[in-house]
C-alpha cells in the first residue's frame, strides 16, 4: 500500500483536481505523432554526448506525469534502468501505471519527498514551475539524492526577455490550461540561480523553446498551431538548431533543457 504525503493548502488541492479532470485528454495531446517526433529530436540532441558508465542505473522521475522520462531515458541510454517515479495527481498516476511498463510509480508530493536511496539520474519534465514557491526546497532535497557522478535533467518553460515575461503572465491568466494561482514561469537567470544554490552546475544547456517548440511541443496550450507533417517538423527543427546554443536562442527561447551535475565543492 502506497502512503500519500500531500499538501493541504487550497490552491494546490485545486491544482490536483484540475489535473485529475484532464488526465486522459492531456495524455492524448502530449503523445500525438508530432509531439513524440519533436521530443525525440530534442532529447537526441540533449543527450548526444551524455553517457553513464554504470551497467545498471537508478532513475528517479519526480512529478513524473505519464512516465515520459522513463521512455526517454530507455531510448537514449543503453544501461539497465531501475526506474522510480511519482506524481501528485492520483488520476495521472493511474494512467502512468497503465502506459508504462516496469518500474515503480506511486502517488507522492514532491515538496515533502524524502528517500534513503541515491540515484544516477533524476529527471523532471516541466514540473518545477508547478511548485514555484517550493522550487528551492525541492531542488535542494533532490540534488542531495544524486550520486556523485550522477546527472540531473530538468526541462522547464522559461523566459529571458521582458516581453516574454509579460506575455506569458497574460497567457497564464487567460488560458484555462494553466493555473495562474499556482504556476509561474521562471526566468532563465532565476532558474540557473536555483541550480547553483542547490549545489548543481550546468553540464549542458539547450535553448529548446524556439519555433518548433511553440508549434508542437505543448498542443493543449495552443491547439490551433498543431499542424503539419513530419517533414515540416524536421525542417523547422533544423532551423531552430542554428540558435539553440547561442545568445540569440537564449534570448528568444520559451523553454530550457538542462543537464546538471554536482558541483565539485558539493560532491560527497
Amino acid at each position: 500500500m502506497v502512503k500519500k504525503y500531500l499538501r493541504v493548502d487550497d490552491d494546490l488541492i485545486n491544482q490536483k483536481e484540475s489535473f485529475n479532470k484532464r488526465a486522459e485528454k492531456y495524455y492524448k495531446l502530449r503523445n500525438g505523432k508530432r509531439q513524440i517526433l519533436l521530443r525525440n529530436l530534442l532529447f537526441q540532441d540533449l543527450f548526444r554526448e551524455i553517457k553513464i558508465k554504470k551497467k545498471k542505473i537508478m532513475v528517479l522521475e519526480p512529478m513524473c506525469g505519464y512516465g515520459e522520462g522513463k521512455r526517454i531515458i530507455e531510448k537514449y541510454f543503453d544501461n539497465e534502468i531501475c526506474y522510480e517515479g511519482f506524481d501528485y495527481s492520483d488520476e495521472i498516476v493511474k494512467f502512468a501505471i497503465n502506459y508504462t511498463e516496469g518500474g515503480q510509480i506511486y502517488i507522492q508530493d514532491v515538496t515533502s519527498f524524502t528517500s534513503s536511496k541515491k540515484y544516477d539520474i533524476i529527471m523532471i519534465i516541466g514540473g518545477l514551475h508547478h511548485v514555484p514557491d517550493y522550487s528551492m526546497k525541492v531542488m535542494s532535497n533532490l540534488s542531495g539524492l544524486l550520486n556523485q557522478d550522477g546527472i540531473f535533467i530538468n526541462v522547464e518553460p522559461t523566459y529571458n526577455n521582458v516581453l516574454y515575461k509579460y506575455l506569458f503572465s497574460y497567457i497564464y491568466k487567460k488560458n484555462i490550461n494553466f493555473d495562474e494561482k499556482t504556476e509561474r514561469r521562471f526566468s532563465l537567470k532565476e532558474l540557473n540561480h536555483i541550480y547553483s544554490s542547490c549545489g548543481l552546475r550546468i553540464k549542458t544547456q539547450m535553448n529548446a523553446g524556439l519555433l518548433a517548440y511553440l508549434l508542437w511541443y505543448n498542443p493543449n496550450a495552443f491547439p490551433f498551431l498543431n499542424k503539419g507533417n513530419s517533414t515540416l517538423i524536421k525542417k523547422v527543427y533544423r532551423f531552430d538548431r542554428l540558435f539553440m546554443y547561442n545568445c540569440i536562442g537564449r534570448l528568444l527561447s520559451m523553454a530550457t533543457f538542462s543537464v546538471l551535475e554536482k558541483s565539485i565543492k558539493n560532491n560527497d
